[in-house]
């Protein structure tokens, strides 16, 4: 990674604490700025090894990886659930920055592919974080209850559609207790078509989503993306 990238990382995630300042009335402390930073750091340099994401640079993924991800912030703290699991997590989004600021639940990050596995060991690791734990396998094959993991929300950003999230839902032992879904603006498209193949069961429960728009980090005046999590 290049010094003129890292040099940003004060100026990127003070923005990111502007904005959850002003959101949700969260103030990061020094430990959790820190830890974030470390974990853009190692994916950077991981990515160009394992291609653990498609953003390459450090504002995009603290932007479209990081930021979103910690916009899940309210949902989950309206939750009365103690446990968090990752769905596909991948290069550890949204569950590790999540698990930085909520240091009092467990998260168990599933991810099904060995090498990214292994990442994810390594970054809990390196980041100290004892709360977060790694599930080697497919969501549908891992009994949760058997790895100490109790009522659960469920949380998906950019793995699969609502439809295909609820058909791994119904083949698991263990059930979630809630789902947190990070969308897009055609969300309810993803709603209708999980409807019309029988996943009313799921769709009955009383739901909300959470609007927002997700700015860029890079200035003030940047893109403006619109968003939505979709709660059940």
């Amino acid at each position: 990674m290049k010094a003129q990238e890292i040099s940003t990382f004060p100026i990127i995630f003070d923005r990111i604490g502007s904005i959850l300042r002003q959101l949700f009335h969260v103030e990061l402390n020094q430990i959790e700025i820190k830890r974030l930073e470390t974990y853009l750091s190692i994916v950077l340099r991981e990515n160009q090894r394992l291609n653990l994401t498609g953003y390459k640079n450090p504002e995009d993924f603290s932007s479209l990886g990081i930021l979103d991800s910690l916009y899940g912030y309210r949902a989950i703290k309206e939750s009365k659930c103690s446990y968090i699991v990752d769905l596909g997590s991948g290069s550890g989004l949204p569950g590790i920055p999540l698990g930085i600021l909520f240091s009092e639940k467990v998260f168990f990050l599933v991810e099904s592919r060995k090498k990214r596995a292994d990442f994810l060991r390594m970054a809990i690791e390196t980041l100290d974080l004892p709360n977060i734990h790694v599930l080697s396998g497919r969501y549908e094959s891992i009994n949760l209850r058997s790895k100490g993991c109790g009522e659960y929300i469920l949380v998906s950003k950019a793995v699969a559609s609502i439809k295909k999230t609820l058909d791994l839902i119904a083949l698991s032992p263990t059930p979630p207790k809630e789902a947190l879904f990070w969308k897009g603006i055609n969300y309810l498209g993803e709603i209708k078509e999980a409807e019309k193949v029988g996943f009313s069961w799921f769709l009955q429960r009383p739901w909300k989503s959470f609007p927002y728009q997700l700015p860029s980090l890079q200035n003030q005046g940047g893109d403006v993306r619109e968003h939505f999590l979709v709660k059940f």
